[in-house]
């Protein structure tokens, strides 16, 4: 049994290994950006916003895809929610906080 384990612990790992982290995209209109993470998601988010100036009203929410799927938004002030806007409520919690006073 002993050399089984041995051969056992010398396999690759399984295909589906590459995936254990997973694939963030930030989604704003028509165009689609791979970030590293939702701290990623949100500095990149918050330059944009700042060298456009736009105002709240006019800047877009940017959408974050988890492997392609919906997972999250990001708010005007940086902050990273799960859902989409329309799920926001008063008691809600953002799962990211760039100014890290909600940590």
């Amino acid at each position: 049994m002993a050399s089984i384990q041995k051969i056992k612990s010398r396999r690759a790992p399984p295909a589906s290994f590459a995936l254990a982290t997973p694939r963030l995209t930030v989604v704003v209109d028509d165009r689609e950006f791979d970030v590293e993470s939702i701290e990623a998601a949100s500095k990149i988010f918050a330059a944009a916003r700042d060298r456009h100036g736009m105002g709240a009203s006019g800047t877009p929410t940017p959408r974050i895809l988890r492997n392609g799927i919906p997972y999250g938004y990001i708010s005007y002030n940086g902050r990273v929610w799960l859902g989409a806007p329309s799920d926001w409520s008063p008691d809600a919690f953002p799962i990211y906080d760039p100014t890290g006073e909600l940590a």
